[in-house]
């Protein structure tokens, strides 16, 4: 049975928490603080978040503003608010309120480049006088929990998350750094939907040729589903079948197939589900990816051009021995060229 949905957003529950749940019990402050911040961000600084990425690497990047924040949020709320805990988050609302303002400047730093962005997100909020608050303190918690969203610690570490504490006092409350911080980094990862294709610039055949299939991945996956009872999410692509035959171009002159394309997006899906559930366990308990891929050979998606392709990802086998290649995870996949051969009448095996 699907799990019933939440019914608002986190910034809503808090809006209804009591005021003793936070620092000086003034939750007031702490409301008007996310406002304020989310209002400062969304006059321009939003905006030209992608401009800064394509400015300094020539790329056209999916969205990271305004509208992917806001699907973060929605995601991160799919993700802690717990129908078996009365619809309340198994976080405080302090640590709610401090994840919420990390989602809102995880991505600040695309300013400067997408190189190393998640590190240049202090310097970012200080450049551009983002008020997250007057207290060092609570600055820096708000600060690591984004950075952790990515990169890589020392150029080969990539466990930010446990560099974090795991526990922390801030402001004379307990929060709990790592599990906040994966949250976002999960939530962050499924966020990467059709609200972000460039959709015109991909209609008008505009893309810049390394960021193409970025583009035509966000826009084929069309619905996100977080099923907390069931500890999945469903991934549900619908795409064109001229697109499965043809490829697309991606970063240091690659083409790839879209299908090629979304069994490894998938399977990294996969393997950020399983490293971030490992700080959010008894909080969030999510073990399994279920993918449904369709493509249809009309203009309306009815008619469909080869048969739906699904398959789930889960935990399975002793983990040292499992094979990070998705073929031989999950068995009789067709590859991308094999689809392009099937549609174009040209009986392809996988």
């Amino acid at each position: 049975m699907t799990e019933a949905r939440p019914t608002d957003s986190l910034g809503e529950w808090l809006a209804r928490s009591s005021a003793e749940q936070f620092p000086n019990a003034d939750q007031e402050a702490y409301l008007n603080s996310l406002h304020k911040v989310k209002a400062h961000l969304e006059d321009g600084i939003y905006d030209d978040v992608d401009t800064g990425a394509s400015a300094a690497e020539g790329v056209i990047l999916t969205r990271h503003g305004s509208r992917h924040v806001d699907t973060v949020v929605r995601r991160a709320t799919d993700l802690v608010m717990d129908e078996s805990n009365a619809g309340n988050p198994r976080f405080s609302p302090y640590e709610i309120y401090l994840l919420l303002m990390a989602i809102y400047v995880h991505d600040v730093g695309n300013l400067g480049g997408r190189e190393k962005h998640e590190k240049n997100i202090a310097s970012m909020v200080e450049q551009l006088a983002i008020p997250l608050s007057d207290e060092t303190v609570e600055r820096k918690a708000i600060i690591e929990i984004a950075q952790a969203h990515g990169g890589t610690i020392n150029g080969t570490n990539k466990d930010t998350i446990g560099q974090l504490a795991r526990t922390d006092t801030v402001m004379g409350r307990c929060v709990r750094k790592q599990a906040l911080a994966a949250v976002l980094r999960f939530a962050d990862e499924l966020a990467d939907d059709s609200t972000r294709s460039r959709r015109i610039l991909k209609k008008l055949g505009a893309l810049p040729k390394h960021s193409e299939v970025y583009h035509y991945y966000a826009d084929a996956l069309h619905s996100v589903d977080v099923r907390r009872s069931e500890h999945a999410v469903y991934l549900h692509f619908l795409f064109h079948s001229q697109e499965a035959i043809s490829e697309f171009g991606k970063e240091k002159s690659q083409t790839v197939y879209l299908l090629d394309e979304i069994y490894s997006r998938t399977l990294k899906v996969y393997r950020e589900c399983e490293y971030c559930m490992r700080y959010t366990f008894g909080l969030v308990w999510i073990d399994t990816i279920s993918v449904k891929i369709e493509i249809h050979s009309d203009k309306d998606g009815l008619i469909p051009a080869v048969d739906p392709i699904g398959y789930r990802l889960y935990p399975s086998g002793y983990p040292d021995d499992r094979d990070e290649d998705i073929h031989q995870r999950v068995g009789g996949l067709m590859t991308g060229s094999a689809l392009a051969g099937k549609i174009q009448g040209e009986g392809g095996s996988s």
